[in-house]
């Protein structure tokens, strides 16, 4: 299971690009209650599967495959830093929890600005009642 991230998946920030991944694979080499806290991304998804499905082989894709590190035989997979890009923003996510974050001022980013930093969704009025 990949999260969501509701409105905040169109943001570089931290709410739109951490998400949470579940994992079951039963009698697959997976231990129940098992916590990863490497980087990982969702372009390592399609090696990942072909991994614990044993499809041995090469295959053009960026990804690598996170099996190790649910299996237990690898820490981490070595990875310096995550790319983000979503519409104009890029980001740089480090192991260390350091981020640096790009927003283009010549492109805004429509999809952050579409509904999370609007009080209002656009095209609706706001309302409140007291009950």
């Amino acid at each position: 299971m990949l999260s969501d991230n509701g409105h905040a998946k169109g943001t570089t920030y931290e709410w739109g690009v951490r998400t949470l991944l579940s994992v079951r694979y039963p009698n697959g080499g997976v231990a129940a209650g098992r916590v990863v806290s490497d980087l990982v991304s969702t372009i390592d998804l399609v090696p990942t599967v072909l991994d614990l499905a044993g499809v041995r082989g090469t295959y053009d894709t960026d990804g690598r495959s996170w099996a190790p590190l649910l299996n237990g035989s690898a820490a981490s997979l070595g990875r310096a830093e995550i790319f983000v890009e979503i519409d104009f923003d890029v980001a740089v996510v480090r192991p260390d929890g350091l981020k640096l974050v790009h927003q283009d001022a010549a492109n805004p980013n429509r999809l952050a600005t579409s509904g999370i930093y609007a009080s209002t969704p656009t095209g609706s009025s706001s309302t409140s009642s007291t009950t």
